[in-house]
């Protein structure tokens, strides 16, 4: 299910607003998955996002964001203190991307 899409869709436009990005180049969708199989039909997508310029955060209302920074060696230290299971999904999958040697950089 990979697919490259570039910034131009609104959704991803909109949420690189949200998270203090002002432009991103590339968008990769790396998969999807049920927050809550059983309960609800909530699907969420994750993707990778690359060539991304700073701009200035407009989250939503409702939105609760912190962005944090880590280097991609302190992730898998730093994994234990997550508790989002979004977060954790997404970062384990950075991670094992990396591990692959797969050639689409991610970070």
């Amino acid at each position: 299910m990979k697919s490259v899409l570039k910034s131009s869709w609104m959704n991803l436009e909109s949420r690189s607003t949200s998270l203090n990005v002002k432009v991103c180049q590339t968008w990769t969708e790396v998969t999807a998955f049920y927050t809550t199989p059983g309960f609800c039909r909530e699907r969420m997508h994750l993707f990778f996002a690359e060539d991304l310029d700073r701009g200035e955060a407009r989250p939503e209302d409702d939105e609760d964001l912190e962005i944090v920074r880590w280097a991609r060696n302190e992730i898998s230290a730093k994994v234990a203190e997550i508790q989002d299971a979004k977060t954790l999904v997404g970062l384990l999958l950075y991670l094992q991307r990396g591990e692959a040697g797969d050639a689409h950089k991610v970070g």
